[in-house]
């Protein structure tokens, strides 16, 4: 990329949406540095396989998934900064993927949509030779509250159980903390 941060979106829909798997191992080798790595919530490339265990990870979610799509929530990047003469940077990336899943034994148009919250970490480092910037490390996250993956398996939905839950929490905190607070106790 020669642009990171106006380039990003475009380059995650690149190796996300194509629903060739070429297509999105040849944007792979693109974008990719060669030692790159990949963690994701269901698998993590070995750190010797460099771009190739990446491409694996890509051509195994596309084996799995179909009819991806990204929006995009937020997107920033920090200050480049320069470590053993290398330009580096890190940006963070909010995000929903829409998927099917390939394997369930239905028809398209009655498989169901997942969306999918992701916070996406990705590390980039300038190339000196093309001046070219490439990802090194792209670390995918689900958000820890569960309401915010998006994730839907049951019939009901678990986010308005979660959402639930942490309210009576958060009322037993607010009646605890403030009873303490007026006692004036465990200071």
């Amino acid at each position: 990329m020669e642009d990171p941060v106006n380039q990003i979106r475009d380059v995650v829909r690149r190796i996300t949406e194509p629903r060739d798997a070429r297509t999105i191992l040849k944007h792979v080798d693109q974008y990719f540095a060669e030692d790159a790595t990949i963690v994701h919530p269901m698998l993590n490339s070995p750190a010797k396989a460099g771009r190739e265990g990446v491409k694996a990870a890509y051509k195994m979610l596309r084996v799995l998934t179909l009819n991806n799509h990204i929006d995009f929530h937020a997107v920033g990047f920090d200050r480049i900064v320069l470590r053993k003469g290398q330009e580096h940077q890190t940006g963070l990336i909010d995000l929903t993927e829409s998927l099917q899943l390939r394997f369930l034994p239905l028809p398209t148009s009655l498989n169901p949509t997942l969306h999918i919250r992701f916070l996406v970490r990705i590390d980039l480092t300038k190339s000196p030779s093309d001046g070219l910037w490439y990802i090194t490390k792209q670390e995918d996250n689900l958000p820890s509250d569960f309401g915010s993956t998006g994730i839907r398996l049951l019939p009901f939905d678990l986010a308005d159980v979660s959402n639930t839950l942490k309210w009576a929490c958060g009322m037993g905190t607010l009646a605890a903390g403030s009873t303490l607070t007026y006692l004036n106790l465990l200071n």
